[in-house]
């Protein structure tokens, strides 16, 4: 209870309307971002915030499920982040909507929120000390939101200017690590709202992944004289067009390269790498 005259809480019927608008307003940027239109991806970062991230004012997700006590939408992952000795940087524990081997992770969308997604060395040219930092999904999707999406930040996180090194597809890093974020949230909230009993405010179903080739863990070293590159990719279940797609993009040095996945039938026939 607020004080006399003061701010009141919320009731929980008013979180379940701020889940509904903010649910649409989610799969509107998705699609604009999806759509080329420019900056759309702060607005999902800012969203995605709001609905998943442990500041006040956010966590909306969190709040609904608890206080109408269901339980909270399944998910998984394929593969976690490790940190090995020389790693500059590394994404894991990548959302996808339900498991496609027995050793994905299955886990549910509050669980995997709290899960270590990404390490990073302090500078480009630094790999990991003996004891680092894990950044879970719900800190990354802060931090990109503090950046872009929510604020004009006068700092900035370092581990961003790490992932600034590399892209996915033609998107850089961050924007890709909140597309896969939000498309993966969005279809939870699909689950949500229906057991509420608002099916009507519920996403459609989006064919996942929304790209070709999707990255699921992504891992760049140094052996202290150059860089190296790892990355586990999984195909669309949708038809992708037969052809060369560029998966991983990387610049270092003044120069650009990464890596190409040879789609045949639906299926990855070949990799290959490409550079300047």
């Amino acid at each position: 209870m607020g004080k006399p005259g003061g701010p009141r809480d919320v009731s929980r019927e008013y979180d379940l309307e701020s889940l509904r608008r903010a649910t649409h307003r989610l799969s509107r940027h998705i699609t604009d971002h999806l759509n080329g239109e420019f900056a759309a991806i702060d607005d999902v970062a800012a969203l995605l915030r709001t609905l998943c991230a442990k500041g006040a004012g956010d966590k909306l997700i969190m709040r609904v499920v608890r206080s109408y006590g269901i339980e909270p939408a399944q998910m998984s992952y394929a593969r976690p982040v490790e940190g090995l000795p020389g790693t500059v940087l590394e994404l894991g524990a990548v959302p996808q909507l339900r498991a496609h081997a027995p050793s994905h992770v299955t886990l549910s969308l509050l669980e995997w929120l709290d899960t270590p997604a990404l390490i990073a060395a302090e500078r480009i040219d630094a790999p990991l000390p003996a004891t680092h930092k894990r950044h879970t999904w719900q800190q990354l999707i802060n931090d990109l939101a503090n950046v872009r999406g929510s604020h004009a930040t006068q700092t900035i996180a370092a581990w961003l200017d790490v992932a600034s090194l590399g892209g996915v597809h033609d998107i850089s890093l961050a924007d890709y690590i909140i597309e896969s974020a939000a498309v993966v949230v969005e279809d939870t909230l699909r689950y949500t709202l229906s057991k509420l009993g608002h099916p009507e405010d519920a996403p459609e179903m989006r064919q996942l992944p929304v790209r070709p080739v999707g990255v699921d863990w992504i891992r760049i070293g140094s052996d202290g004289s150059q860089l190296s590159v790892e990355a586990d990719s999984f195909t669309s279940s949708w038809d992708a067009p037969d052809g060369d797609h560029h998966i991983l993009s990387f610049a270092a040095a003044g120069k650009r390269f990464g890596t190409t996945a040879r789609l045949k039938g639906g299926r990855v026939s070949a990799y290959g790498f490409w550079g300047d």
